[in-house]
């Protein structure tokens, strides 16, 4: 049994490394750039670790590169479907990262998603996503960020997929000007897997 617990300590890291450090896309995508000083790139990109971004207006382009934190909007485009990025910074880790804008209020939330496969190590498969010895096994990873109107920062506040920091807890310190959504909070009426609720319930029930 400690050796499977080492061995879930050792996934969880890798997956928190890799939230930190996002991902390194091999393939160029078409983008838009809206960089905070009003300017704007259109053309060919990836993301390039943690703290920047290649950039060439065509594949023949050399490639420039860009800091994450001069980036105010950044917009993919696959087969047609346009996807719409805020970069933010994390007060946490005090980072900018990347971020999918899920609901727009008084706080508004944020996720960054990652789904693949790793190698389980652990005695068969179970529901933290970790196959039998050599065995692969799919997981799929949600981490979900709040900003409050005025606030020019967020708050990582919980992830789903096997593991994340203590829901209610933290829920609960940063809604504490809303004592009802608190109490639903704490009864476990609100559960992490449903922080879209919470943000709406906050948005529409709570009055500050």
């Amino acid at each position: 049994m400690a050796l499977l617990k080492i061995y879930r300590l050792i996934f969880i890291l890798s997956i928190c490394l890799f939230f930190n450090n996002q991902i390194t896309y091999s393939q160029y995508t078409r983008v838009k750039i809206v960089f905070k000083d009003g300017s704007i790139l259109k053309g060919l990109s990836k993301k390039k670790g943690s703290h920047q971004i290649k950039f060439k207006k065509d594949r023949s382009s050399k490639a420039k590169k860009y800091q994450l934190k001069d980036v105010d909007e950044y917009f993919e485009y696959y087969y047609g479907k346009k996807v719409r990025f805020k970069c933010l910074y994390i007060k946490e880790s005090r980072k900018h990262l990347l971020m999918q804008e899920v609901i727009k209020g008084k706080v508004s939330l944020y996720i960054i998603g990652a789904s693949g496969q790793h190698v389980g190590m652990g005695f068969g498969g179970n529901s933290d996503g970790f196959g039998g010895i050599g065995g692969p096994s799919s997981f799929s990873i949600e981490s979900y960020y709040l900003k409050r109107n005025g606030e020019d920062y967020v708050h990582y506040i919980t992830s789903t997929g096997g593991f994340s920091r203590n829901f209610i807890k933290y829920a609960s310190e940063f809604f504490n000007d809303c004592p009802k959504l608190v109490e639903k909070i704490k009864k476990k009426e609100y559960k992490k897997r449903e922080i879209r609720e919470v943000v709406k319930f906050y948005n529409t029930d709570c009055k500050k």
